[in-house]
């Protein structure tokens, strides 16, 4: 299976149940990276759907050490600074993330005993439904209001959008 198939079968699941669905989109912390696939519901909670269409793939992304401590613990730590001698930096806090994070992939791919407690887990089965394996914990419960960042990305997507267009 590959990631097309999944955003596919992600789509044809969430999209009539929620209130946005983004595809490939930097909207919380710079240190964040990328989001596969966004859900903001209809409560206005965020959850950050990572894709995984390789065993390979999964364990790179484990490595992402920034983007886990911003999941799991709300903050992120540059080691050091320079100030005319490097001295540790401290923990920089942020709420700026999605509410639930999981890890969706074909069905088997990632087991559940090789999550953390805090993420969830979904399977794509072959027929393409979504299956919940691991339901994913609340990281906050507070309400990100990524709308102005989305718009912004819109807008500007808009903007190319009408640069390619022949107008007649």
């Amino acid at each position: 299976m590959t990631a097309k198939e999944i955003y596919k079968a992600l789509d044809s699941y969430y999209m009539q149940r929620a209130y946005y669905c983004v595809h490939n989109t930097y909207c919380f912390h710079p240190y964040y990276k990328e989001t596969d696939y966004l859900i903001v519901q209809n409560n206005r909670y965020c959850i950050d759907i990572e894709i995984k269409a390789s065993r390979s793939d999964f364990l790179a992304d484990k490595k992402k050490i920034h983007k886990h401590n911003i999941i799991k613990n709300g903050y992120f730590q540059v080691p050091y600074r320079y100030s005319g001698k490097y001295e540790p930096n401290e923990p920089i806090l942020t709420n700026n993330r999605p509410n639930k994070f999981y890890y969706c992939c074909p069905e088997g791919l990632i087991k559940e005993t090789d999550l953390e407690p805090h993420q969830g887990l979904i399977y794509i089965l072959k027929s393409s439904e979504i299956k919940k394996i691991k339901e994913a914990k609340f990281l906050h419960k507070e309400i990100v209001d990524i709308e102005p960042v989305l718009c912004r990305k819109f807008y500007y997507s808009y903007l190319q959008l009408k640069q390619q267009t022949p107008t007649n």
